[in-house]
């Protein structure tokens, strides 16, 4: 069905039905969504999903994504207690982000379907009974980012496609012995390991993930409170990185892919001992003249 056909159905008094199917994903998992009052089934990408009855609408500027749409934002409103809307409750998540694709269809019978928006969801607010979905679309994310500069400082993420490194080498299991209080967790088992080892990871507890700001000793602290839900006795506990080559080398040993200029002056050379000229290969210090001569 082209666009002018579809607009014609919607104007149509006899075939305009507008229906609105909503998915929206998170972590591997789907949460569908009908504006529909029965489940409506159909398929997206060769998979078919169930689209269920929930209390859900949006705002008025949503047009078709096939549109020179200039709007960049939207809002979805829903229950505070949908799964979506809780998993920010507390904090956002973590791990990932959460997309959004609507479609819309006319009658529950017609395969037929546009789509009208696809996003991520930048923040959601809670009022009353409702919970407000604030949607970045996809005309935003679609914006040209500038590659990465010449820096110091390694411009991965950890654990990412170019870092490389697998989560799952480095995960350390640790078990809540002493006590948990709001953003603050305390296990012996973080003695395992230097302070300041997990400082920039993350830990994950239940199904949640939080970042850790700050490891030292026997205490590491979150950036946001565990979820209530996920709350158990033990957690795994994964490195971090400040983005320097002396931790890529010593570390991780993964200075293959590190992508900054080690021997470039950091930004504030006061907070860095390496830089202004010194650079570390493997576990030695190399330090570089202001004409590029090599000397230990």
């Amino acid at each position: 069905m082209t666009l002018s056909e579809y607009k014609d159905d919607e104007l149509s008094v006899d075939s305009g039905q507008p229906i609105e199917l909503y998915m929206f994903g998170y972590n591997k998992l789907f949460y569908t969504y009908t504006s529909s009052r029965n489940t409506i089934m159909r398929s997206i990408n060769g998979t078919r999903y169930s689209f269920n009855p929930e209390y859900i609408f949006r705002g008025d500027s949503l047009t078709s994504s096939t549109n020179n749409n200039t709007n960049e934002t939207y809002t979805i409103t829903v229950s505070r207690l949908n799964p979506v809307a809780m998993l920010f409750q507390s904090s956002p998540p973590e791990q990932d982000t959460v997309s959004v694709d609507i479609y819309r269809i006319h009658g529950e019978d017609s395969e037929d379907m546009i789509q009208l928006l696809h996003g991520v969801i930048s923040q959601v607010s809670f009022e009353g009974s409702d919970a407000t979905i604030t949607v970045t679309s996809d005309s935003l994310l679609a914006r040209t980012i500038p590659k990465g500069t010449l820096s110091y400082f390694c411009q991965n993420c950890i654990y990412d496609s170019k870092c490389q490194l697998n989560q799952d080498d480095y995960a350390h299991t640790c078990y809540v012995d002493i006590g948990m209080y709001s953003t603050v967790i305390y296990s012996t088992n973080l003695r395992e390991k230097p302070s300041g080892y997990f400082t920039d990871g993350y830990v994950r507890m239940g199904n949640g993930y939080r970042a850790v700001l700050l490891h030292k000793d026997n205490m590491i602290k979150l950036k946001y409170p565990v979820n209530e839900a996920d709350v158990q006795g033990s957690f795994v506990a994964y490195p971090g990185c400040s983005n320097i080559f002396s931790v890529c080398a010593s570390r991780f040993g993964n200075t293959d892919n590190f992508s900054g200029i080690p021997y470039v002056k950091p930004y504030n050379p006061y907070t860095h001992v390496v830089g202004g000229g010194a650079y570390w290969i493997n576990s030695s210090v190399i330090i570089r003249d202001t004409h590029g001569f090599v000397y230990e």
